[in-house]
């Protein structure tokens, strides 16, 4: 015999943890974004005062953002073309914020589930047979 209300509970909780972790996610971006615009920003004001150099010679050493490189895998694939200089640092934070809320989205409804398996019985009836640790 099946909860059928426990289920209808649970596929809400699924949604509820899915909105709660995409926007989670995208604070979390964001705040990560600040705060490395910040560190950059301290960084090169610091090396400019110890050195009198500007930072962006190490800072362009030939590496590319990853968010940037797959930002333009994307664009090939999409637009059959890379994307321009001035596209790189928007596509790349687009794709910072997508990661971010995508996989926090994802841990979100996966966090709930495992929280009410860890702390509820699926049916009122099996209370009395769940082990002690579940029902603390």
């Amino acid at each position: 015999m099946g909860c059928s209300w426990k289920k209808r509970r649970h596929s809400r909780n699924v949604l509820k943890g899915l909105a709660a972790g995409a926007v989670a996610g995208l604070a979390a971006s964001w705040a990560m974004h600040q705060y490395q615009k910040a560190w950059s920003a301290a960084s090169g004001a610091l090396a400019n005062s110890t050195n009198g150099k500007s930072d962006k010679a190490s800072e362009h050493s030939g590496e590319q953002d990853p968010t940037i490189t797959i930002a333009d895998k994307i664009s090939r694939t999409v637009r059959g073309r890379s994307l321009r200089k001035h596209e790189q640092k928007k596509a790349g934070t687009l794709i910072h914020y997508a990661f971010g809320s995508v996989v926090s989205g994802l841990y979100g409804p996966r966090s709930k589930w495992l929280r009410s398996l860890s702390r509820q019985p699926a049916c009122p009836s099996e209370e009395a047979l769940s082990p002690a640790w579940m029902n603390e």
